[in-house]
């Protein structure tokens, strides 16, 4: 997202790690289920980051880490030409 930014504006993304944040600044209409995806990445990469030992136990399994890999590879690809 922060590179889809950097290409469009021609300049540095945003020092966040809210992806709908820098994609509401792209000129690009985002679904609501794309905006959903968005929102649990965010929250997804900052977990997983930043060690919160309670997300951890809930949600860094293989599972839903191979889920989630899909599910970006999916939409990474949609952003494409």
């Amino acid at each position: 997202m922060k590179s889809l930014f950097m290409q469009e504006k021609k300049k540095e993304a945003p020092p966040t790690h809210n992806l709908v944040f820098i994609a509401e600044k792209l000129k690009r209409p985002w679904s609501g289920e794309e905006r959903r995806q968005l929102t649990f990445l965010t929250q997804y990469a900052v977990a997983a980051r930043y060690d919160d030992p309670v997300w951890a136990e809930h949600e860094a399994t293989a599972e839903n880490g191979a889920q989630w890999i899909a599910v970006t590879e999916k939409f990474l690809s949609s952003l494409l030409p």
